[in-house]
Parts: C-alpha cells; sequence; structure tokens
C-alpha cells in the first residue's frame, strides 16, 4: 500500500510541476 501512495504521489508532483512549468513559459512568452 505504502509503494502505490508513494507512486501515486509521485504522478501529481510530476503533473503539478509540468503545469508549474508550462504556466511559466506561457507567461514568459508576452514579455518576450
Amino acid at each position: 500500500m505504502e509503494v502505490i501512495m508513494a507512486r501515486e504521489s509521485t504522478a501529481l508532483w510530476l503533473k503539478y510541476i509540468i503545469k508549474v512549468s508550462i504556466t511559466q513559459s506561457v507567461a514568459t512568452i508576452p514579455e518576450c
């Protein structure tokens, strides 16, 4: 159970990091 929970949390973290990186890149495009 602990391993499954860790995998799910890692996937959520990866999705969150991807969302943040995309939003940051999109936000910096108009400035350039």
